[in-house]
């Protein structure tokens, strides 16, 4: 399979991850992955849905039986600790997809692969493609606005300590 560069962009309330795949008998599919908040952060409950396409349009559904998704976290060259990973069935009713909450910052990748059948073949992979998450801290936890609160009262403290020194030394010079 050959994926095409993704496109991340936002529709409705939420963010849409989004790449175009030539499946083996050479059909193009595109990844439709929505999240459903415009951004992903610690401790924000959020849920990704998927779809599959046969069209940029979006408007000819490819049919799938189920999803492998993997979420891992990415450090470095070395492969992270696992956050999620198993099938997911496709929905009757409603969008097919997962609910889940991020433990920590940072970036993480996304593999998903959409399973169905393909001349008489039950378990054929339809597409598959790989997205980079970025998740972002949560600002009402130590470290984010509150540093930058610190760091900004404690230099406006220590230029006005160094105004008033100036001051007082050239005060004590001239008298």
């Amino acid at each position: 399979m050959f994926t095409l560069p993704v496109l991340v962009y936002a529709h409705g309330e939420g963010t849409t991850f989004s790449a175009t795949t030539t499946a083996e008998g050479g059909e193009m599919r595109v990844i439709d992955v929505d999240y459903s908040e415009p951004s992903i952060s610690v401790g924000t409950v959020g849920r990704f849905n998927f779809k599959l396409f046969a069209d940029d349009e979006r408007t000819k559904a490819v049919p799938f039986t189920d999803l492998w998704v993997r979420i891992e976290e990415k450090r470095g060259t070395t492969r992270g600790a696992v956050l999620f990973a198993g099938p997911i069935a496709r929905a009757d009713l409603g969008g097919t997809g997962f609910s889940i909450t991020f433990p920590e910052a940072g970036d993480y990748t996304l593999n998903v692969r959409y399973n169905g059948s393909r001349d008489g073949s039950q378990d054929a992979t339809l597409a598959e493609g790989e997205f980079s998450l970025t998740v972002l801290r949560d600002p009402s936890t130590p470290g984010t606005y509150r540093t930058l609160a610190f760091w900004t009262g404690f230099v406006s403290a220590l230029i006005i300590s160094l105004v008033a020194a100036g001051a007082l030394l050239a005060r004590s010079k001239f008298s």
